[in-house]
C-alpha cells in the first residue's frame, strides 16, 4: 500500500540517530496481512455507474462530468497505473491509467475530503466512513467503487461511558479507519460530549467487512471505561486481537491536571484484547525535546502519537507531535522488529518511506522541505533509515505531498504560485513530469 506525505510549511531539521532496546517483544509470528500487501494485477477499466445496495438517507452527490479535468487534493496509489485520488469537492475518485484519468466512484452518502475517512490496500476494495452530526456509516466496496454497500449505522447519541453514565456525543471525527484483511477492521473517532466541555475518544472493531461495528474502548478526560488515558489518536493491528496504539492526552490542558508541569507522553500502548484495553510502554524520548522543554520550566510539554504507518508484519513507523506553547516539534520513530528497538529523528511534519522486506528491509525515504528567505525549496532522500538525509533537487514549490509505491515511482500533490499540480516521477524523485488529470470520457 502507499504511504503519503504530508509537509507543514516548516524547515526540516538535522536528522538525528538513536538505536534504543525496550523490553517488548512480537507474540505472533503470523505472515503479513492482506493490509501490507501491493497487488499484482489491476481490473480491467470500466466506467459502470456506482450503485448501492441499501437505500441511502441523503441525496447522492452531483457526479462529476466525463472528460472534465478534475483536481487531486490526496491520493492512494497502490501500484504504477492503479490507485484511489480525493477532490476537493469532496469525491472519491479511481485510477486505472496511473492518475491521468480517473472515474469518479463517490458512495452514494457524503463528502470524502480526506483519507482519514478511507481505507484500502487492493484495487478492488475499500471502506468510506459517512459522517454526520450524531451517526456513522461506513460503506464498503468490492468492485473497484463501481458498488458500495452500506453497513449499519452507528449511533452516538446515547454511549455508554460507565463510570460517567449516557452521554450524548456529537460532530464526530474520524481519526482513522483501517483493515488487516478483508474482514478485520477497527475505526477510531472521536466526539463532542454536548454535558461536558470534553471529547470522548471511542475505538470500535468489526468483524464482518463493516457490516456491523462494536465499541471496543471509549477513553475521555474523566470517564475513561478503563483505566487507559484518553485521546487515542491511532491503531496499528497485527492480528485480530494484538496491536499498538498512540495516545494524545488532553487532560493536561484541563483542571486539576493542568495545576502542576507536566512533562512527557512519549508512550506506545500495546494491547492483546483487540484494543479493549491497554499496556503502557515508555519510548525512548524525542532526541533534544527535554532541553527545549527545560528553557519554559513553568509550561507544560507534551507529546503523543498522531500516526501510524506500516509496511510489513514487525516494521512500522510512528510520527509524534510534541508541544511547547507556541512551538510544534515533529518526530519520527522506525522499527524493524515490532518496537524492540527504535531509529528516532527530528522530522518535518510526515514523511514518506518504501521499505522493500524481501531485500534486508532496504528502506528508501523522502520528505519535502520548505526554504525560507526567497530560496528554492527541497526534496531531500534518505537510503540509511533516516540517519542522514540529501537533498536530490531544489524546487520553487510553496507545499509538496508525496506518494511512492517503490523506490522509483512516485507522485507529487503540489503548490506552486496558485496552482495545484500533480506531478509523477519514475527516478525516485529527481526528475517530475505534470499530469493533467481528467474524468474519463
Amino acid at each position: 500500500m502507499s504511504f503519503t506525505v504530508i509537509t507543514l510549511f516548516m524547515l526540516a531539521c538535522s536528522a538525528v540517530q538513536i538505536n534504543i532496546q525496550i523490553n517488548t517483544q512480537p507474540t505472533s509470528t503470523l505472515s503479513p496481512a492482506v493490509l501490507h500487501a501491493r497487488p499484482t494485477q489491476t481490473p480491467a477499466a470500466t466506467t459502470v455507474p456506482v450503485t448501492v445496495t441499501s437505500t441511502p438517507t441523503l441525496e447522492p452527490m452531483t457526479r462529476l462530468e466525463p472528460g472534465q479535468t478534475v483536481e487531486i487534493s490526496d491520493l492512494i496509489m497502490l501500484g504504477d497505473t492503479t490507485g484511489w485520488g480525493f477532490e476537493p469537492g469532496g469525491h472519491i475518485l479511481h485510477t486505472l491509467t496511473g492518475g491521468k484519468t480517473w472515474n469518479d466512484v463517490t458512495p452514494p452518502e457524503n463528502s470524502y475530503y480526506t483519507k482519514r475517512t478511507f481505507f484500502s490496500s487492493d484495487p478492488n476494495i475499500a471502506w468510506a466512513v459517512s459522517v454526520k452530526s450524531t451517526e456513522l456509516k461506513v460503506w464498503q466496496t468490492s468492485t473497484a467503487g463501481r458498488s458500495w454497500e452500506a453497513g449499519e449505522t452507528i449511533g452516538l447519541e446515547n454511549i455508554d461511558t460507565g463510570k460517567c453514565g449516557s452521554l450524548h456525543l456529537e460532530t464526530p471525527f474520524v481519526n482513522q479507519i483501517s483493515f488487516i484483511d478483508s474482514i478485520t477492521g477497527w475505526m477510531v473517532v472521536t466526539a463532542s460530549a454536548s454535558e461536558h466541555a470534553y471529547t470522548v475518544s471511542m475505538l470500535f472493531t468489526t468483524t464482518d467487512a463493516g457490516a456491523h461495528w462494536s465499541l471496543k474502548n471509549l477513553a475521555t478526560r474523566d470517564c475513561s471505561s478503563s483505566d487507559d488515558p484518553d485521546g487515542l489518536s491511532s491503531v496499528l493491528f497485527w492480528t485480530p486481537s494484538e496491536g499498538w496504539g498512540g495516545f494524545f492526552q488532553n487532560k493536561f490542558g484541563y483542571y486539576p491536571y493542568n495545576q502542576e508541569r507536566y512533562t512527557g507522553g512519549w508512550d506506545i500502548y500495546r494491547t492483546g484484547n483487540s484494543g479493549e484495553s491497554w499496556e503502557r510502554i515508555k519510548l525512548p524520548e524525542p532526541p533534544g525535546f527535554l532541553e527545549e522543554a527545560a528553557k519554559t520550566p513553568k509550561e507544560n510539554a507534551t507529546c503523543g502519537i498522531v500516526q501510524f504507518t506500516p509496511y510489513s508484519y514487525a516494521v512500522f513507523s510512528l510520527q509524534m507531535r510534541c508541544f511547547i506553547p507556541n512551538t510544534t516539534f515533529y518526530y519520527y520513530y522506525l522499527t524493524f522488529n515490532n518496537g524492540t528497538d527504535w531509529n528516532i529523528w527530528k522530522a518535518v511534519e510526515t514523511e514518506e518511506f518504501v521499505v522493500d522486506v524481501y531485500a534486508d528491509h532496504k528502506t528508501v525515504g523522502w520528505r519535502f522541505v520548505l526554504s525560507s528567505s526567497n530560496r528554492l525549496s527541497e526534496i531531500q532522500k534518505t537510503t540509511d533509515r533516516g540517519l542522514t538525509w540529501g537533498t536530490i533537487k531544489k524546487v520553487a514549490w510553496q507545499y509538496a505531498r508525496f506518494d511512492f509505491v517503490d523506490e522509483h515511482v512516485g507522485w507529487a500533490i503540489i503548490n506552486s504560485g496558485t496552482n495545484t499540480l500533480l506531478l509523477k516521477t519514475i527516478d525516485g524523485g529527481k526528475t517530475w513530469r505534470p499530469l493533467a488529470p481528467l474524468m474519463e470520457p
